[in-house]
């Protein structure tokens, strides 16, 4: 998952240490996509304490090879799908402005669900400690049965 964020050029580059405790303690809200033994996509995900019935996607990502298949999107339903998202009714992700495939991803998601993709504040470019980031607005899909 570390190698393919690397690869993306576009996705934040967590530590390797990030990912091992995301997929330790969220392994129930992450999903992976494989092409034989190698890992095209990922998605990872967790529910926040203080808004139980969203689902939170930290991040996701498909590797270049994968990319225009369709597999974000089956990560997305897959993880929507997965026993430890039962009640969940909003999926939430920040988002930058200049990141047009992933709001085009999270749109298409709506639309396929039938439910509303709105967009809010998220995290304000000043909260980054490089002052080089974009601000993230936050999407927010759904509510979904």
């Amino acid at each position: 998952m570390w190698q393919l964020a690397s690869d993306s050029g576009v996705l934040d580059e967590n530590s390797h240490y990030c990912y091992l405790i995301i997929c330790r303690d969220f392994s129930e809200t992450c999903v992976v996509a494989a092409d034989g033994s190698e890992i095209v996509g990922f998605v990872t995900a967790y529910r926040p304490p203080q808004r139980s019935s969203n689902i939170f996607v930290w991040q996701i990502g498909v590797s270049e090879a994968a990319r225009g298949r369709g597999v974000a999107k089956r990560l997305l339903h897959e993880l929507v799908a997965l026993p430890a998202c039962r009640g969940v009714q909003v999926l939430e992700a920040t988002v930058t402005p200049s990141n047009s495939a992933s709001r085009r991803l999270f749109q298409s998601f709506a639309a396929n669900l039938s439910v509303p993709c709105n967009i809010a504040a998220g995290f304000a470019r000043e909260l980054f400690s490089d002052g080089e980031h974009e601000e993230e607005e936050l999407l927010r899909v759904g509510p979904f049965a």
